[in-house]
């Protein structure tokens, strides 16, 4: 089944409608727009909790890479804003460039039209959505030729193959290649694309792979870089664009088949079906631009991902992904991205732990939208020992559309999901934000206890889940336990943290499972608004057997309280009598379903 591009829909953010139609040849400026008009410090004030409400550049983000005419410098600001490069000679700045971001956190800017043998100035400037601007001390870098260097030209037949050990091969020239671009097959290589694009799968070519030597998704299309298994560990790639030309394949045609030791200062755009972004082996990713214009899947379980390597992810910005932005691999660190999701099929994630063993997430900026949208997941039985922290997360829900026919219409903004299986896994000093409106569908944590789960913590977070609109106040809650009816099924623990909403502070059962076993303690339930249906808790789902809850050391804030509850299944209305002793207040679930429904 194939998914339909950002929808003509009205996509409405605080009150403001905001309808909006993409170009047919590229749904990437809607959306651009759409996020926006959705996202930052004026639309959410929780945007500031983690970084502060000071605009400042963060030391440990900035990266630099300097080659013979071009340089990349790279920055990190704690708040969304917009951040210029103005360089030059002779201590002027006299030239200027911008990242490609009007307002995020992860800015990557391209400086070219250097010379080598020349001192370069420069200054970087950044600009909050406020207006509020922060410089950095002027710098310089310096230019030069680079050592073992092998030039390629625009006149250098393609695909460019790197049999060269050790040595630089360092562009020239922008470079496009009816199908492959570049293949490394010696061990040591460095591509230095030196600030230029080289274009790939240009023309509908074949895939040109020669047999296995680069592994049997290169025999399935072209790719812009791509390197042998015999390169594994040793390749660097560097500063400069890879994008899908006019040839648009789909499968296998990817921008980077990696098997090496870093990719950073890269520009990466395209938009086949079923394309990913980069896929394989790097020891590092980091300080790159991926733009994934793709709205196509023929086959969402196979994933489609912006970067699905091995090794650690950080400091990158995904600046749209249409099923997945980050797939981590076991034992790897997942820090500091910044990532928009787009979803255009079900279970789309900014960052996705699949039967990974050992990992973390931390200090991500995550934002997302579309059918099924996810900020993080960590699903599937294997799945274990895991640390999901500081990452601000917030997703928007809108009226469900028919991009993606799984489910029928639907929109969904959920912003953490643990599923199917997983062990010693936490959730912590999170800020989780979902709104949804027009009918779409908005979960802030969603827990789906079973048998194959054990010790889950969510703890210290801030979940914050707002109904737009009188419709959307069903559309479950912000926190979301719903599992599997078993006595075997393990309790998970929500500790210390604050559950925000102005319809659902806790949703026990829903359709997708029954409320069970959830250990609330500590916590702060806070009410916002006034929507008439408000319950702090809603308990039940059809004939569902919802039980073993307990809420223990509750504090309550804005009009919510324990006994603002609302029973929603088949079976014994209300809750048990709470027991309030010495500030404890204790609820233990006990319902069993009936024939009838007692509302």
């Amino acid at each position: 089944m194939l998914s339909r591009s950002l929808l003509a829909a009205a996509l409405l953010m605080m009150g403001t409608a905001s309808t909006f139609t993409p170009a047919a040849d590229d749904s990437f400026a809607a959306f651009s727009k759409y996020a926006a008009d959705t996202f930052g410090v004026k639309h959410e004030p929780l945007t500031t909790q983690i970084p502060g409400d000071r605009l400042a550049f963060l030391a440990d983000g900035g990266w630099t890479y300097v080659s013979e005419d071009s340089a990349t410098v790279a920055v990190e600001t704690n708040l969304p804003a917009a951040v210029k490069v103005e360089y030059g000679v002779g201590g002027k700045f006299d030239q200027s460039a911008e990242s490609c971001s009007t307002a995020g956190y992860i800015h990557v800017v391209s400086l070219v039209g250097l010379k080598p043998g020349t001192t370069v100035s420069y200054r970087v400037t950044a600009v909050d959505e406020n207006g509020n601007k922060v410089q950095q001390p002027a710098k310089t870098l310096s230019p030069k030729k680079v050592a073992n260097a092998v030039y390629v030209t625009g006149a250098t037949p393609l695909p460019l193959v790197c049999n060269q050990s050790g040595k630089t091969y360092v562009l020239k020239d922008d470079l496009v290649a009816a199908g492959t671009g570049i293949s490394v097959t010696a061990p040591g290589v460095t591509i230095d694309l030196n600030g230029h694009t080289l274009t790939y799968n240009n023309t509908a070519a074949p895939s040109d792979a020669a047999g296995s030597e680069f592994g049997q998704l290169a025999t399935q299309g072209t790719q812009g870089v791509r390197c042998s298994y015999g390169t594994r560990g040793s390749t660097k790639l560097y500063n400069g664009t890879i994008k899908q030309g006019a040839g648009n394949g789909g499968y296998g045609h990817v921008p980077v088949l990696f098997r090496g030791d870093e990719i950073a200062g890269v520009f990466i755009d395209y938009s086949g079906s079923q394309v990913s972004g980069i896929v394989n082996e790097c020891k590092q990713t980091h300080h790159n631009v991926i733009l994934d214009r793709g709205t196509e899947l023929t086959n969402r379980h196979q994933g489609v991902q912006c970067v699905g390597v091995t090794g650690d992810v950080h400091h990158n910005l995904i600046r749209r992904a249409r099923q997945r932005g980050i797939e981590a691999t076991s034992g790897a660190k997942i820090d500091r991205n910044e990532i928009y999701v787009d979803s255009c099929a079900t279970n789309s994630f900014g960052i996705m732990f699949y039967k990974t063993k050992g990992g973390e997430a931390v200090g991500n900026r995550i934002f997302g939208t579309g059918y099924l949208a996810i900020g993080i997941g960590t699903v599937s039985e294997g799945v274990s020992d895991i640390r999901v922290a500081k990452n601000f997360i917030q997703m928007q829900a809108h009226a469900p559309d028919t991009r993606w026919a799984e489910y029928g219409d639907q929109s969904g903004a959920y912003c953490v999901r643990l599923t199917w299986g997983g062990a010693n896994i936490t959730y912590e000093n999170n800020v989780l934000v979902s709104k949804g409106r027009d009918g779409g569908m908005v979960r802030g944590v969603w827990f789906c206890p079973g048998p194959k789960i054990s010790n889950v913590v969510y703890r210290n977070n801030i979940i914050k889940v707002i109904s737009e609109t009188p419709d959307t106040t069903a559309k479950w809650g912000a926190v979301v336990v719903c599992g599997e009816d078993s006595p075997d099924t393990q309790p998970g623990l929500f500790e210390n943290n604050t559950i925000i909403s102005n319809f659902c502070n806790v949703r026990l059962g829903e359709e997708y499972g029954t409320g069970k076993n959830a250990r609330f303690v500590g916590n702060t339930f806070v009410r916002e608004g006034d929507v008439a249906s408000y319950a702090t808790v809603i308990c039940g789902f059809d004939t569902f057997n919802n039980n073993g809850t307990v809420f223990l050391n509750s504090k309550f804030e804005g009009g919510a309280d324990l006994s603002k509850n609302r029973w929603e299944g088949t079976g014994d209305n209300g809750f048990a009598a709470g027991k309030i002793d010495g500030g404890r207040d204790v609820i233990e679930q006990t319902f069993k379903p009936q024939a009838a429904a007692n509302q």
